[in-house]
Protein backbone atom coordinates (compact mmCIF):
# COMPACT_ATOMS: atom_id res chain seq x y z
CA UNK A 1 0.00 0.00 0.00
CA UNK A 2 3.14 2.34 0.35
CA UNK A 3 4.37 2.35 -2.61
CA UNK A 4 1.33 2.28 -4.22
CA UNK A 5 0.68 5.59 -3.09
CA UNK A 6 4.41 6.75 -3.38
CA UNK A 7 3.22 5.76 -7.48
CA UNK A 8 0.13 7.87 -6.99
CA UNK A 9 1.81 10.98 -5.60
CA UNK A 10 4.81 10.84 -8.02
CA UNK A 11 2.36 10.79 -10.68
CA UNK A 12 0.38 13.52 -9.26
CA UNK A 13 3.11 16.03 -8.38
CA UNK A 14 4.82 15.02 -11.84
CA UNK A 15 2.88 17.78 -14.13
CA UNK A 16 2.70 20.87 -11.60
CA UNK A 17 6.79 19.83 -11.05
CA UNK A 18 7.43 20.74 -15.21
CA UNK A 19 5.53 23.84 -14.82
CA UNK A 20 6.81 24.89 -12.19
CA UNK A 21 10.31 24.03 -13.73
CA UNK A 22 9.75 25.98 -16.97
CA UNK A 23 8.80 28.63 -14.57
CA UNK A 24 11.92 28.88 -12.10
CA UNK A 25 14.13 28.72 -16.09
CA UNK A 26 12.21 31.81 -17.50
CA UNK A 27 12.63 33.57 -14.13
CA UNK A 28 16.47 32.89 -14.17
CA UNK A 29 17.06 33.62 -17.75
CA UNK A 30 15.49 37.04 -16.57
CA UNK A 31 17.65 37.45 -14.00
CA UNK A 32 15.34 37.10 -11.31
CA UNK A 33 17.33 34.87 -9.73
CA UNK A 34 17.33 36.54 -6.07
CA UNK A 35 13.71 37.43 -6.09
CA UNK A 36 11.37 36.27 -3.98
CA UNK A 37 8.69 35.11 -6.61
CA UNK A 38 12.32 32.69 -7.51
CA UNK A 39 12.60 31.75 -4.37
CA UNK A 40 8.84 30.88 -3.25
CA UNK A 41 8.62 29.02 -6.79
CA UNK A 42 11.95 27.46 -6.14
CA UNK A 43 10.88 26.00 -2.57
CA UNK A 44 7.43 24.80 -4.31
CA UNK A 45 9.18 22.85 -6.86
CA UNK A 46 11.75 21.07 -4.81
CA UNK A 47 9.18 20.22 -2.25
CA UNK A 48 6.18 18.72 -5.23
CA UNK A 49 9.62 16.66 -6.24
CA UNK A 50 10.72 15.53 -2.39
CA UNK A 51 6.54 15.00 -1.60
CA UNK A 52 6.71 11.08 -3.19
CA UNK A 53 9.99 10.20 -1.27
CA UNK A 54 9.54 11.93 1.56
CA UNK A 55 5.99 9.62 2.38
CA UNK A 56 8.23 6.46 2.19
CA UNK A 57 10.88 7.99 4.88
CA UNK A 58 8.25 9.38 7.08
CA UNK A 59 5.18 7.50 6.89
CA UNK A 60 6.17 4.02 5.41
CA UNK A 61 6.98 3.01 8.82
CA UNK A 62 8.62 -0.44 9.26
CA UNK A 63 7.38 -1.50 5.63
CA UNK A 64 10.14 0.95 3.79
CA UNK A 65 13.19 -0.84 4.78
CA UNK A 66 16.56 1.10 5.66
CA UNK A 67 17.87 1.18 2.09
CA UNK A 68 15.15 2.34 0.26
CA UNK A 69 14.91 4.54 2.84
CA UNK A 70 18.45 5.70 2.78
CA UNK A 71 17.69 5.94 -1.47
CA UNK A 72 14.86 8.22 -0.68
CA UNK A 73 17.06 10.73 1.19
CA UNK A 74 19.65 10.54 -1.43
CA UNK A 75 17.31 11.40 -4.49
CA UNK A 76 16.05 14.35 -2.03
CA UNK A 77 19.28 15.64 -1.34
CA UNK A 78 20.74 15.44 -5.15
CA UNK A 79 17.74 16.55 -6.61
CA UNK A 80 18.47 19.70 -4.73
CA UNK A 81 21.94 19.99 -5.53
CA UNK A 82 21.22 19.31 -9.38
CA UNK A 83 18.63 21.99 -9.17
CA UNK A 84 21.07 24.15 -7.01
CA UNK A 85 23.91 23.67 -10.16
CA UNK A 86 21.19 23.90 -13.09
CA UNK A 87 20.22 27.59 -12.05
CA UNK A 88 23.68 28.55 -11.09
CA UNK A 89 24.26 27.95 -15.11
CA UNK A 90 21.67 29.43 -16.08
CA UNK A 91 23.35 31.27 -18.85
CA UNK A 92 23.75 28.29 -20.88
CA UNK A 93 19.56 27.89 -21.07
CA UNK A 94 19.22 30.35 -23.86
CA UNK A 95 22.02 29.31 -25.85
CA UNK A 96 20.64 25.67 -26.01
CA UNK A 97 17.20 26.16 -26.21
CA UNK A 98 17.12 26.52 -29.89
CA UNK A 99 19.50 23.44 -30.22
CA UNK A 100 17.18 21.35 -28.06
CA UNK A 101 14.07 22.49 -30.04
CA UNK A 102 15.51 21.59 -33.73
CA UNK A 103 15.54 17.77 -32.25
CA UNK A 104 11.53 18.14 -32.02
CA UNK A 105 10.47 21.08 -34.42
CA UNK A 106 9.47 19.24 -36.87
CA UNK A 107 6.47 17.74 -34.89
CA UNK A 108 4.80 20.76 -35.48
CA UNK A 109 4.71 19.51 -39.18
CA UNK A 110 1.97 17.70 -38.22
CA UNK A 111 -0.19 19.91 -36.33
CA UNK A 112 -2.61 21.66 -37.75
CA UNK A 113 -2.48 25.84 -36.47
CA UNK A 114 1.59 25.31 -38.20
CA UNK A 115 0.58 24.31 -41.30
CA UNK A 116 -2.74 27.07 -41.97
CA UNK A 117 -0.03 29.47 -40.82
CA UNK A 118 2.51 28.17 -43.52
CA UNK A 119 -0.26 28.25 -46.26
CA UNK A 120 -1.37 32.18 -44.82
CA UNK A 121 2.68 33.07 -45.21
CA UNK A 122 2.91 31.51 -48.27
CA UNK A 123 -0.17 33.40 -50.04
CA UNK A 124 0.98 36.95 -48.61
CA UNK A 125 4.86 36.23 -49.94
CA UNK A 126 2.65 35.22 -53.11
CA UNK A 127 6.32 33.96 -54.28
CA UNK A 128 7.48 34.11 -57.90
CA UNK A 129 10.36 32.26 -59.45
CA UNK A 130 12.19 35.59 -60.46
CA UNK A 131 12.15 36.77 -56.40
CA UNK A 132 14.96 36.59 -54.65
CA UNK A 133 13.31 36.01 -50.83
CA UNK A 134 14.72 35.99 -47.20
CA UNK A 135 13.53 33.64 -44.69
CA UNK A 136 14.80 34.85 -41.62
CA UNK A 137 15.06 32.81 -38.81
CA UNK A 138 14.29 29.97 -40.70
CA UNK A 139 14.36 26.94 -38.52
CA UNK A 140 14.36 23.48 -39.42
CA UNK A 141 13.30 24.96 -42.91
CA UNK A 142 9.63 24.28 -43.31
CA UNK A 143 8.84 27.74 -45.03
CA UNK A 144 11.85 27.86 -46.30
CA UNK A 145 10.91 24.01 -48.37
CA UNK A 146 7.30 25.58 -49.39
CA UNK A 147 8.65 28.94 -50.68
CA UNK A 148 11.25 27.10 -52.35
CA UNK A 149 8.98 24.80 -54.53
CA UNK A 150 7.70 27.78 -56.29
CA UNK A 151 10.96 28.02 -58.03
CA UNK A 152 12.10 31.02 -56.40
CA UNK A 153 15.37 31.76 -54.80
CA UNK A 154 15.40 31.37 -50.93
CA UNK A 155 18.26 32.35 -48.41
CA UNK A 156 17.74 30.45 -45.10
CA UNK A 157 18.57 32.14 -41.93
CA UNK A 158 19.35 30.89 -38.54
CA UNK A 159 21.85 30.00 -35.83
CA UNK A 160 20.75 26.65 -34.54
CA UNK A 161 22.51 23.98 -35.59
CA UNK A 162 20.38 21.91 -35.04
CA UNK A 163 17.46 23.30 -36.93
CA UNK A 164 19.65 23.83 -39.82
CA UNK A 165 21.21 20.07 -39.73
CA UNK A 166 17.16 19.18 -40.42
CA UNK A 167 16.37 21.97 -43.26
CA UNK A 168 19.86 20.67 -45.16
CA UNK A 169 18.58 16.95 -45.45
CA UNK A 170 15.28 18.49 -46.83
CA UNK A 171 17.10 20.47 -49.51
CA UNK A 172 19.11 17.30 -50.31
CA UNK A 173 16.05 14.98 -50.49
CA UNK A 174 13.92 17.35 -52.65
CA UNK A 175 17.16 18.51 -54.32
CA UNK A 176 16.53 22.20 -54.49
CA UNK A 177 19.32 23.83 -55.67
CA UNK A 178 17.32 27.31 -55.35
CA UNK A 179 17.99 27.22 -51.29
CA UNK A 180 20.96 28.69 -49.64
CA UNK A 181 21.37 28.21 -46.12
CA UNK A 182 23.28 30.54 -43.59
CA UNK A 183 24.12 29.96 -39.96
CA UNK A 184 24.14 33.49 -38.50
CA UNK A 185 22.35 35.39 -35.50
CA UNK A 186 19.38 37.69 -37.47
CA UNK A 187 21.13 40.84 -36.61
CA UNK A 188 24.78 39.97 -37.55
CA UNK A 189 23.59 38.70 -40.77
CA UNK A 190 20.93 41.74 -41.64
CA UNK A 191 24.41 44.21 -40.77
CA UNK A 192 26.82 42.18 -42.92
CA UNK A 193 27.88 42.49 -46.42
CA UNK A 194 26.49 38.96 -47.06
CA UNK A 195 23.08 40.56 -46.81
CA UNK A 196 21.91 41.92 -50.63
CA UNK A 197 18.59 43.33 -51.73
CA UNK A 198 15.61 41.02 -51.38
CA UNK A 199 11.89 41.21 -53.18
CA UNK A 200 10.39 39.77 -49.84
CA UNK A 201 11.34 38.85 -46.35
CA UNK A 202 9.37 36.38 -44.64
CA UNK A 203 9.41 35.72 -40.51
CA UNK A 204 7.52 32.91 -38.66
CA UNK A 205 7.65 33.29 -35.14
CA UNK A 206 11.29 34.76 -34.51
CA UNK A 207 10.63 38.04 -33.92
CA UNK A 208 9.84 38.15 -30.42
CA UNK A 209 13.58 36.98 -30.12
CA UNK A 210 14.56 40.38 -31.19
CA UNK A 211 15.87 42.99 -28.22
CA UNK A 212 16.70 46.19 -30.26
CA UNK A 213 13.89 46.17 -32.61
CA UNK A 214 14.59 50.10 -33.61
CA UNK A 215 18.01 48.60 -35.10
CA UNK A 216 16.38 45.88 -36.75
CA UNK A 217 13.71 47.76 -38.49
CA UNK A 218 16.96 49.91 -39.89
CA UNK A 219 18.58 47.08 -40.91
CA UNK A 220 15.68 44.75 -42.37
CA UNK A 221 14.88 48.04 -44.70
CA UNK A 222 18.39 48.58 -45.52
CA UNK A 223 18.41 44.85 -47.43
CA UNK A 224 14.55 44.94 -49.10
CA UNK A 225 14.11 46.48 -52.01
CA UNK A 226 12.53 49.74 -52.93
CA UNK A 227 9.21 47.74 -54.26
CA UNK A 228 9.66 44.80 -51.84
CA UNK A 229 7.70 43.36 -48.61
CA UNK A 230 8.32 41.62 -45.28
CA UNK A 231 5.74 38.90 -44.25
CA UNK A 232 5.68 38.41 -40.73
CA UNK A 233 3.42 36.41 -38.20
CA UNK A 234 4.96 36.81 -34.22
CA UNK A 235 2.68 35.71 -31.16
CA UNK A 236 1.60 38.10 -29.33
CA UNK A 237 0.46 36.04 -26.43
CA UNK A 238 1.50 32.87 -24.93
CA UNK A 239 -0.10 29.74 -23.84
CA UNK A 240 -1.03 26.02 -25.97
CA UNK A 241 -4.93 25.77 -25.53
CA UNK A 242 -6.24 27.70 -28.45
CA UNK A 243 -3.71 26.27 -30.07
CA UNK A 244 -4.43 22.80 -29.51
CA UNK A 245 -8.37 23.43 -29.85
CA UNK A 246 -7.69 24.48 -33.35
CA UNK A 247 -5.93 21.12 -34.13
CA UNK A 248 -8.68 19.24 -32.09
CA UNK A 249 -11.50 20.92 -34.60
CA UNK A 250 -9.42 20.18 -37.47
CA UNK A 251 -7.76 17.10 -36.95
CA UNK A 252 -9.67 15.05 -33.73
CA UNK A 253 -7.31 14.93 -30.42
CA UNK A 254 -5.33 11.42 -31.04
CA UNK A 255 -3.15 13.02 -33.81
CA UNK A 256 -1.63 15.30 -30.54
CA UNK A 257 -0.28 12.01 -29.21
CA UNK A 258 3.39 12.35 -31.22
CA UNK A 259 6.71 12.57 -29.06
CA UNK A 260 8.07 15.31 -30.75
CA UNK A 261 4.32 17.45 -30.94
CA UNK A 262 4.78 16.65 -27.38
CA UNK A 263 8.59 18.13 -26.50
CA UNK A 264 7.15 21.00 -29.20
CA UNK A 265 4.92 22.31 -26.17
CA UNK A 266 7.24 21.22 -23.34
CA UNK A 267 9.10 24.04 -25.15
CA UNK A 268 6.46 26.25 -26.28
CA UNK A 269 5.60 26.15 -22.91
CA UNK A 270 9.10 27.39 -21.64
CA UNK A 271 8.92 30.25 -24.30
CA UNK A 272 5.91 31.56 -22.97
CA UNK A 273 6.75 31.65 -19.40
CA UNK A 274 10.22 33.49 -20.86
CA UNK A 275 8.12 35.93 -22.61
CA UNK A 276 5.75 36.84 -18.98
CA UNK A 277 9.27 37.83 -17.68
CA UNK A 278 10.69 39.89 -20.16
CA UNK A 279 13.31 37.45 -21.84
CA UNK A 280 11.06 37.49 -25.05
CA UNK A 281 8.87 40.40 -26.48
CA UNK A 282 5.54 38.99 -27.20
CA UNK A 283 4.72 42.41 -28.38
CA UNK A 284 0.98 43.80 -29.69
CA UNK A 285 0.62 44.85 -33.07
CA UNK A 286 -0.04 48.54 -32.21
CA UNK A 287 3.19 49.08 -31.02
CA UNK A 288 4.75 47.37 -33.87
CA UNK A 289 2.81 49.67 -36.06
CA UNK A 290 4.26 52.99 -34.24
CA UNK A 291 7.60 51.83 -34.63
CA UNK A 292 7.44 50.51 -38.15
CA UNK A 293 5.97 53.95 -39.56
CA UNK A 294 9.17 55.86 -37.17
CA UNK A 295 11.51 53.53 -39.34
CA UNK A 296 9.85 55.02 -42.50
CA UNK A 297 7.88 51.52 -43.37
CA UNK A 298 4.28 50.79 -43.74
CA UNK A 299 2.27 48.35 -41.74
CA UNK A 300 -0.73 46.71 -43.01
CA UNK A 301 -2.21 44.35 -40.46
CA UNK A 302 -3.89 40.86 -42.09
CA UNK A 303 -4.94 39.20 -39.20
CA UNK A 304 -4.80 36.35 -36.55
CA UNK A 305 -4.00 33.01 -37.21
CA UNK A 306 -2.13 29.94 -35.49
CA UNK A 307 -4.97 29.45 -32.70
CA UNK A 308 -5.20 33.40 -32.33
CA UNK A 309 -2.03 33.53 -30.62
CA UNK A 310 -0.49 35.17 -33.39
CA UNK A 311 -0.58 38.38 -35.58
CA UNK A 312 -0.16 37.95 -39.16
CA UNK A 313 0.87 41.72 -40.71
CA UNK A 314 2.98 42.82 -44.25
CA UNK A 315 5.36 45.83 -44.47
CA UNK A 316 6.34 47.83 -47.41
CA UNK A 317 8.84 50.73 -47.72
Amino acid sequence: MVYLVFILLWILTFWPSWYLLIKLIALSTADKLKSAQFSLVFVAYRLLLALPYLYLVIAGGETVNNLVRSLALGAIGLGLCMSILRFFFSGYVNSTLWFVYGYVYDGLRHFYPYIHLQELVFKEAKPDKNDKILDLGAGSGNQTILLAQSGCEVVAVDSSKSMLARLKKKVLKQQLTNVRVVESDLMAYLSSEKAHQFDTVVMVNVLYTVTDRTEFWRQLFRVLKKDGKVVITNSDKGGNGSLIKEHIDHRGMFSLFRPSLIGVFVVDSLISEMAKTGHFNFVQAELLEKEIEAAGGAHRYIGRCYGGVNILFEITR
